[in-house]
């Protein structure tokens, strides 16, 4: 048995449905003090106080976030790239491929159509290309680092 003191905090993690995906859970004596959750593209700690049932966010973390309203090459640096198409049609293009790099593309203005690409012969599950022309329509993709796979979508819904 693990001796649970105030001053020896013991952290328990149990896996999600990823093996990417944890929780970790800090507990002492008294009670819960912190849950974290931590995924590829979220982490957020939760502080509790079970005495007062008062909680507060004690961090949180999301990756890089980018609008765009015109064509652009994504960068190593993005993670999320919304995409407005009020002015017209938009293509994104995903860059050379790095292992286990992901992108979200998700589109919130949809009067044209977001066209997501590659810089040269990669494919994306094996097109060259995906539209998205539905507002919110979005894509998630991984790579390998030849080519693009989609892990989850919301397209034309």
């Amino acid at each position: 048995m693990t001796n649970m003191t105030p001053n020896h905090p013991v952290t328990q993690q149990v896996t999600l449905n990823s093996r990417r995906n944890t929780a970790d859970i800090v507990t002492n004596v008294a009670s819960i003090t912190a849950i974290e959750l931590k995924t590829d593209f979220i982490s957020v700690t939760q502080a509790v106080n079970l005495d007062t049932m008062e909680s507060d966010i004690a961090g949180f973390a999301l990756g890089t976030v980018v609008t765009k309203t015109a064509d652009y090459t994504a960068t190593s640096d993005d993670d999320i790239i919304m995409v407005d198409t009020g002015a017209g049609a938009v293509v994104i293009t995903l860059p050379a491929p790095v292992s286990g790099k992901h992108y979200t593309i998700k589109v919130i203005e949809a009067s044209a159509t977001t066209t997501v690409g590659t810089l040269t012969t990669q494919l994306i599950d094996g097109a060259a290309t995906v539209v998205l022309s539905t507002l919110y329509d979005w894509i998630h993709v991984v790579s390998d680092g030849v080519n693009w796979f989609i892990i989850s979508s919301q397209v034309g819904v």
